[in-house]
């Protein structure tokens, strides 16, 4: 999924249609600086300054609105066909998490930890010797890492289904009229939930 949203963010990147707009107004601009320093000359025939400019403003311009359109459309088809791997995707993994073999390992672990805590207590009562303060520390923290698998858990089912809903949503939002601010927005909150996902799975 983090590879996945890496190439939809390039794919929707602005250089893709900023890049041919901002060169096609350099060599308008540079047209004009030719035209100025070629007059200055005086060696016949004067050219009209700022009419390479603005030609060179014109086509970036074009170039620009062009590059959008055939952008959306990439960004259209790109969206359509990793709709439904991310769907299967999500589906798995979530499947994964919320299956009881997943949640019986989480549970035996707990279930075990508070065995072998009371056993080691009852072993302490009957030899008439006080609990070790650092097995207490081991038993308290094995208890917390416990409750954090618990809770990345959880945690991994709700942001992959809201990564699902969110990409859904992106790609019927990509048949709306909207600028490209506006859908890059959506893209950039993908890309947050996907790293913070993969930052959890780290842990």
């Amino acid at each position: 999924l983090e590879s996945y949203v890496r190439a939809l963010k390039s794919i929707s990147s602005e250089s893709r249609w900023k890049q041919n707009g901002t060169e096609l107004r350099g060599i308008g601009r540079n047209m004009d600086s030719l035209a100025i320093a070629y007059n200055k000359l005086d060696w016949g025939t004067l050219y009209e300054p700022g009419i390479a400019k603005q030609i060179g403003r014109t086509s970036g311009y074009l170039a620009e609105q062009y590059g959008k359109r055939r952008q959306r459309r990439m960004m259209q088809s790109f969206l359509e066909h990793g709709d439904k791997l991310v769907d299967d995707c999500v589906k798995s993994l979530t499947g994964t998490l919320k299956s009881a073999d997943f949640k019986s390992v989480i549970e035996n672990e707990r279930t075990g930890l508070e065995n072998n805590y009371r056993a080691y207590l009852n072993m302490t009562s009957l030899n008439g010797t006080a609990p070790l303060p650092d097995f207490d520390r081991t038993y308290l923290e094995c208890r917390l890492k416990i409750e954090q698998a618990e809770s990345m858990r959880r945690q991994c089912i709700t942001m992959l289904q809201a990564f699902n809903r969110a990409h859904n949503a992106l790609r019927k939002e990509m048949y709306n009229r909207r600028t490209y601010s506006e859908f890059a927005d959506e893209l950039f909150e993908l890309n947050r939930q996907v790293l913070t996902l993969a930052e959890l799975l780290k842990k």
